[in-house]
């Protein structure tokens, strides 16, 4: 009877386990399929290209749906993402520690808002 119960316990882990990628999957499939609504303004992903296009070269803050970077996620006071250039589908930005500096592709897709500084 002990043997079942184990048995139970990690069929029930692994379902858990599927159902969670699962669920991220047809979140990102929402989204994609939303046609690409972003910028919390019902704007689209060529919306998000024409505010980053004159960012080119400046320091910009960067919202996303999901955790997608831990660099990204960690940019403190002295942490900077700079905008580099700008694809149909992707970002590329810089991110300039005290340290050293990382470039790094973002899908558009992903970001859910943009500040920046003038």
């Amino acid at each position: 009877m002990d043997f079942l119960y184990k048995v139970g316990a990690i069929l029930g882990l692994l379902a858990f386990c599927q159902v969670s990628a699962v669920a991220s999957k047809l979140r990102r499939i929402e989204r994609d399929w939303a046609g690409g609504q972003r910028l919390g303004q019902g704007g689209t992903k060529e919306d998000i290209a024409k505010v980053l296009a004159p960012c080119i070269g400046k320091e910009v803050f960067l919202d996303f749906y999901e955790d997608e970077d831990m660099d990204l996620l960690s940019v403190s006071g002295k942490n900077k993402i700079i905008l580099l250039d700008i694809d149909p589908k992707w970002i590329l930005v810089r991110i300039q520690t005290p340290k050293a500096q990382k470039d790094k592709l973002i899908r558009i897709s992903s970001v859910k808002g943009v500040s920046y500084q003038e």
